[in-house]
Order: C-alpha cells, then structure tokens, then sequence
C-alpha cells in the first residue's frame, strides 16, 4: 500500500514515557493513514465476526472496572497487509529497528457509550513466549514488540474514549528520589483513518466513553523473545 501521507514523529514532551522498556522514540503517529473506503473495508471485515466480552489476559474473571468493551478477532491477510508496510516504516523511522517475525491476529475494539473503557495497561503478556500456539506457528517463541491501533471512527461520533500514555516526572523531594505520574492524549489521533504505532511494553489508556461509540483496528507485531 502506498504511503501517500508524511507521519508524524512526536517526541517533545515533558516527562517521561512510562515503559517497562527504553526508547526515545515514544510512538510514531500517522495523521490519516487510511482513506474512508479503507476505513469501510476494515469494518466490513471485522463485523464478519462474532462481538465477545473483552477479556483479561491471564484473567478468569472478567473485571469491568478494568476493561469494560466488545471485541472480535480476524486472522485475515489483507488486514495485515494493510499495517505490514506502515508497521516497517515506523519501526526503522522511530529508531527501534525491532526484529519482528510475525503479526498476532488483529482485534477490532468496540466501545459503547456506558462509559466502556480500559485503565493504565501495557500489551506485553507473562511468558508470552513459552505459549504454545500448535506446531508450526510462526508466533511460538515470540513476545509482542509493536503495538498498533487505527481510528475507526470520526472525532465528533463520540464523546470521551481519548487514548493516552502514562507519564512521569522525578522529583528529588530531600533525597527520596520520587516521581510523579500523568498522563497525555495523543493529538491527532481521534481523527478517522489515523494510526499510532509504539513499543508494546509502554502504560496506555482508553478512557471512558460517554457518548456514541469508539471503534478501532488493533494490531500486536512480534518478534524472538528480547535476549
């Protein structure tokens, strides 16, 4: 697919990223990355398929004041096609130059407006890498590297539902050397068709929705376990 549109690299900030990794580069964004007939065609697919309960990994008990949302899932490779290249671009332009292998199954994420939402998490998962998916699975031995999430819908659609990382700023306070947290919304990023990319070991939200709905493309990229 070609890239017709500039990205954004945003790395001013006050702070610093929460990550249980180490990048300068805190994401790379894309204004508007897909047109509106790609935008139809994303939906198209992933409406194919059943909406669950979004779960926990880890989690047998489903937790709403954690994550409260619908999502379904498609192994589907026109969807991967659709971020593979823009997924690249970002990876060699932001500096991390991941080696990554494989792309898990994509999410579509749907929030409502009964305030869905999902607090302060990070997309890595605990021993990720020992899962065994089947033989011949090119995700075993793998731990999700980039993450991606692509807006679906238009920015006046809904109310609420803003993505954000979490931040922190150290403070000497007499020696004890703490720090304080924050948060920051992601310009640009409510706009139908954008896409953020950023390392899957950062602190991210989706806050609550208050009104219409919230829907979006995620998408988790692999690689061999970090050495």
């Amino acid at each position: 697919m070609p890239l017709d549109n500039a990205p954004s690299l945003i790395t001013a900030h006050e702070g610093d990223i929460m990550s249980s990794g180490f990048n300068d580069t805190w994401y790379w964004n894309f204004p508007s990355l897909f047109g509106h007939e790609q935008i139809a065609r994303i939906i198209e697919i992933c409406s194919a398929e059943k909406e669950l309960d979004a779960g926990l990994s880890g989690k047998t008990k489903y937790d709403e004041r954690v994550r409260k949302n619908k999502v379904s899932w498609q192994d589907d490779e026109e969807l991967y096609s659709m971020v593979r290249e823009p997924m690249h671009l970002a990876n060699s332009m932001a500096g991390w130059n991941y080696n990554i292998t494989a792309i898990e199954p994509t999410q579509y994420t749907i929030y409502y407006c009964d305030n869905n939402h999902y607090s302060w998490h990070t997309d890595t998962l605990e021993k990720d890498h020992l899962t065994d998916r089947g033989s011949d699975n090119i995700q075993n031995g793998t731990v999700r590297k980039i993450s991606c999430s692509v807006q679906l819908d238009s920015a006046d659609s809904y109310e609420g539902g803003e993505f954000e990382f979490m931040t922190s700023t150290e403070s000497d306070d007499g020696g004890m050397g703490t720090f304080s947290t924050s948060s920051l919304t992601v310009d640009g990023l409510r706009e139908k068709g954008s896409a953020i990319f950023f390392p899957s070991s950062t602190f991210h939200r989706v806050k609550p929705v208050t009104k219409g709905t919230r829907r979006s493309l995620v998408v988790w990229f692999r690689g061999p376990k970090w050495t």
